[in-house]
């Protein structure tokens, strides 16, 4: 892990409250895959023997000679720009593009080879690369190991732990799903995310500041477990120069409990534990999510945590945050209010962060004025 570097930057983004979206839900296209190329990609790989059965990351099985040996093999997809370092005429320097890389959601499995092509759609065209990386235990298993992490999925770790099944080993001090929750997608930010990030910072089509070879133009992005994903990452310097957090622990907020801004006894562990990771941020951060997803108190509690964790709070650090209008999905067929599901919450939750038009003029502007671009 690389150290943690202090960020320094007094510059403030101004908060933004968007009030211009479309009043119906979006009507979306499948991907256009003309526009860009698509590579499912290895960005982590390791055979090797163990002592124990500590790492939830690997595939364990019996050696040839004996031997508890760990397989990790951490799987993604890349969508990067026609022009790319692959094609460019002989001789000429290859280009190079600022890059995005994108954290999915809790979802187990999902089709490898046009997972967010949304959002590719939209930015390769733009001239960014776009990556995907796969945690542990997800992907798509259609064909097996081949497009699909090693390692245990975190839901089937939850309920393990919680069960007290005891078919994994869980190196905790929790007590709870939420405490345990918040320390597994901390340890995913810590070692998927920065394996990711390493992997892309090795490849010669990223983009570096001119003159400084180790400056990468890249950014952090990511959807609800994502998100959070993306907010404990950015704690640390990865290489990133921002983070973009879509409805991060949108479901963990306690809905019987309206806190004081930094009180940090307030809420559900996993809460107090995502509010302490944007108070510590790294580098520039934008939560976001749309109104009548599960909570959108997630994005405000964050933004404040973040703003007010510097150690000059008269003027904080760089940051924005919005929270965007967005129909009301619990009207009836008479156009009555009636009670919101959970399936509604899911469809603003889902829908919002995969409806790319919506956010990403506002988001590609937050990435240009900090330099991933």
């Amino acid at each position: 892990m690389k150290k943690t570097r202090l960020n320094k930057s007094n510059t403030f983004l101004l908060l933004l409250l968007l009030a211009t979206l479309g009043a119906g839900l979006p009507v979306l296209a499948a991907c256009d895959d003309t526009k860009y190329r698509t590579q499912i990609v290895t960005y982590k790989e390791l055979d090797e023997q163990v002592q124990g059965y500590g790492d939830t990351r690997c595939r364990y099985y019996t050696g040839p000679r004996g031997g508890l040996r760990c397989k990790i093999r951490l799987r993604g997809t890349l969508y990067y720009p026609l022009a790319s370092a692959y094609d460019h005429p002989v001789g000429q320097p290859a280009p190079d593009f600022p890059a995005i890389l994108i954290n999915h959601g809790s979802e187990q499995t999902f089709e490898a080879d046009n997972k967010f092509c949304d959002h590719a759609e939209y930015f390769v065209p733009k001239g960014y690369i776009v990556f995907v990386p796969f945690r542990r235990g997800h992907g798509d298993d259609d064909q097996g190991e081949r497009n699909m992490s090693t390692g245990v999925y975190i839901e089937d770790l939850l309920d393990d732990f919680v069960n007290g099944t005891n078919n994994y080993v869980h190196n905790t001090n929790c007590t709870n799903r939420s405490c345990y929750k918040a320390e597994l997608l901390k340890e995913q930010a810590d070692e998927e995310i920065a394996q990711a990030m390493d992997w892309l910072e090795r490849r010669n089509d990223v983009k570096t500041d001119p003159g400084e070879p180790r400056d990468y133009r890249i950014a952090i992005m990511g959807i609800s477990y994502g998100g959070a994903v993306t907010v404990f990452a950015n704690r640390h310097d990865l290489g990133q120069k921002a983070a973009v957090a879509f409805s991060p622990g949108a479901q963990q907020w306690d809905p019987s409990v309206n806190c004081i801004p930094g009180d940090p006894n307030c809420g559900t562990d996993f809460q107090r534990s995502l509010i302490s990771a944007a108070g510590g941020a790294d580098k520039p951060a934008y939560y976001l999510q749309a109104k009548w997803d599960y909570d959108t108190r997630a994005s405000i509690d964050l933004a404040y945590a973040h703003a007010y964790g510097s150690n000059d709070p008269q003027h904080s650090r760089g940051w924005n945050a919005a929270i965007f209008p967005y129909v009301n999905p619990c009207i009836d067929a008479n156009d009555d209010p009636r009670p919101c599901t959970s399936a509604d919450y899911q469809s603003i939750h889902a829908g919002f962060f995969k409806d790319v038009g919506k956010w990403g003029p506002t988001v590609s502007d937050f990435l240009k004025r900090n330099k991933v671009t």
